[in-house]
């Protein structure tokens, strides 16, 4: 009986330490899958973490670049709005001012930056955006100069008279002679200046019988002369409201990524919103003037000066 309870009792202890052995071995099979799967977990986490990381990287490559702009306002009425674009090569000068002491104050303004003029581009031919002209041409007389071939018509020949009317108001700050750009701008070409490109497009009979505008595609820059002007009375001398109203939808469409714009008068601001706001006032002067030139009309369809 004894010998039979021994044998019991080492096959028992037997199968015990068999056992034992094996659950430890299942146990250490269970940690190397646990650390297998951690392992794994971590990699999938630090690659997700890199795969964020390009794609906020890939978001910022595509988010408008900044661009640097200097502005100068005539501190006169009609304030009229200069720009100065800085670019790799140097400043590229955005229309010329009014009168000669607008040029110089200027000039005095864009030589803090210490940095020369390369480059001038015009968006029109109305006298207050080129009266300037020789003076920056003065001090900086290697910048080509860029304009429509419209606009540089317009500059020469004075067919409206508008050189002829500024010198009779302005008297000896405006000049005798206008400087006209040399190089022609082809309708659509961009314009590649100060290790910049800017697009154009040319508009009118609108604001003016030939305007051109400058886009800077990678900020969503839009420089428009006065096919714009934010918070200021526009001058209607030429009569086309109604071809600037379809240059202002032709904009839009043209220019849909337009971030800002910087206009011929007054403060750049967001480019759907001066679009909006200029097409709502020339709206508000063609339903005023309908009613005025109404033969029911006190004055009859004449219009008088009072």
């Amino acid at each position: 009986m004894s010998e039979d309870i021994t044998g019991k009792l080492s096959a028992n202890g037997a199968v015990g330490a068999a056992d034992m052995k094996n659950r430890a071995a299942a146990i250490a099979m269970t940690l190397r899958k646990r650390l297998l799967a951690a392992a794994m977990l971590s990699v999938l986490l630090i690659t997700t973490a890199c795969a964020t990381s390009d794609d906020e990287g890939s978001k910022k490559l595509n988010t408008p670049k900044a661009l640097e702009v200097g502005r100068f306002a005539s501190p006169n009425l009609g304030s009229v709005n200069t720009y100065w674009i800085s670019g790799p090569d140097g400043l590229v000068l955005v229309d010329g001012l009014r009168t000669i002491p607008d040029a110089e104050n200027a000039l005095a303004q864009i030589r803090e930056n210490e940095t020369p003029v390369v480059s001038i581009v015009l968006t029109h031919a109305h006298p207050d955006h080129v009266g300037g002209l020789g003076v920056f041409h003065e001090a900086y007389p290697n910048a080509p100069m860029y304009a429509a071939d419209t606009t540089i018509h317009t500059m020469a020949t004075d067919a409206m008279g508008f050189y002829e009317l500024a010198r009779s108001l302005d008297g000896h700050v405006y000049p005798d002679h206008i400087t006209v750009p040399e190089n022609a701008i082809a309708d659509g070409a961009p314009v590649k200046v100060a290790g910049l490109t800017l697009e154009t497009k040319r508009f009118g009979p609108g604001e003016t019988d030939s305007s051109t505008v400058f886009y800077h595609a990678p900020s969503g820059s839009l420089f428009t002369g006065d096919l714009i002007n934010n918070k200021m009375t526009p001058a209607l001398l030429e009569g086309h409201t109604c071809g600037w109203l379809a240059d202002l939808n032709l904009l839009a469409t043209a220019f849909p990524d337009a971030a800002t714009i910087y206009p011929g008068h007054g403060k750049p601001g967001k480019a759907k919103t001066l679009i909006a706001e200029q097409r709502t006032y020339l709206v508000f002067v063609r339903k005023e003037i309908r009613a005025a030139i109404a033969d029911s009309s006190p004055g009859g369809s004449e219009v008088t000066a009072e």
